[in-house]
């Protein structure tokens, strides 16, 4: 099965990323599922129900497209992925402006097509303004993090990151209260989207293909802290 860290079939419910896990709201009584109360929209102080997964595994791109929704502020990225092994399909919703759309947007052009990938949230170091981890997400294909296309990280003699941008891809910059805009970079990620999917995106449609034998997986348990949609960080992505 494609979602790790639960065994919980899946109620087809669109997940977004809520403390560290790919997240599906459920029904109360859902086996594995635990409940959060609601912090910010119309909905404030309901409790809800769900369940977390850390990575979805061994799945294929078979749509992705920049929306807005009359249920969620802001612009958002709504990628649906297949498993390649079940050939069920689940439909992932993030915020265009947020950390986790821009490093998926990022790795775009160096994404195999013709194999399977991984979706990986892992912890960061550091903490939000409000105290909660940090995440971040992590495409990995052949056992291997894709590298961004449009930034090249490095450090200097002093042990210090230093990024360069790539492929015409504005920095962010810093205004003058110390804030980071984003406003160039983010336009610059969006377009280059809609040009993959223009130009080079070959959807997919394939039936399940035979299911390796599954080896124990040793990579740690980000645990079920929740947390809601991360600060802005002071890098580009």
């Amino acid at each position: 099965m494609a979602k790790t860290d639960n065994t919980t079939p899946s109620m087809g419910n669109s997940m977004s990323i809520v403390g560290g896990k790919w997240t599906e709201r459920v029904q109360e009584g859902t086996e594995g599922a635990t409940s959060r109360v609601l912090t910010k929209g119309k909905n404030e102080g309901s409790a809800v129900w769900e369940i977390g997964y850390s990575n979805l595994a061994d799945v294929k791109l078979v749509s992705a497209a920049l929306e807005t929704s009359e249920h969620i502020k802001g612009l958002q990225l709504n990628i649906v992925v297949q498993d390649v092994f079940t050939a069920e399909q689940y439909p992932l919703t993030m915020s265009a402006t947020s950390k986790y759309a821009k490093a998926f947007i990022s790795v775009l052009p160096n994404l195999n097509q013709e194999l399977p990938f991984n979706l990986e949230l892992h912890l960061a170091r550091g903490k939000t303004a409000t105290g909660a981890d940090k995440y971040n997400l992590r495409v990995y294909q052949n056992g291997k993090a894709l590298e961004s296309a449009y930034i090249k990280w490095s450090k200097d003699a002093n042990g210090e990151n230093n990024h360069t941008m790539l492929l015409g891809c504005p920095d962010a910059t810093q205004k003058r209260d110390g804030s980071w805009d984003f406003d160039a970079q983010n336009e610059f990620l969006w377009d280059a989207l809609e040009t993959f999917l223009k130009e080079d995106f070959v959807p997919f449609s394939g039936k399940p293909i035979a299911q390796p034998i599954q080896e124990d997986d040793d990579r740690p348990d980000l645990g079920d802290e929740h947390g809601e949609e991360e600060d802005g960080d002071d890098i580009p992505f």
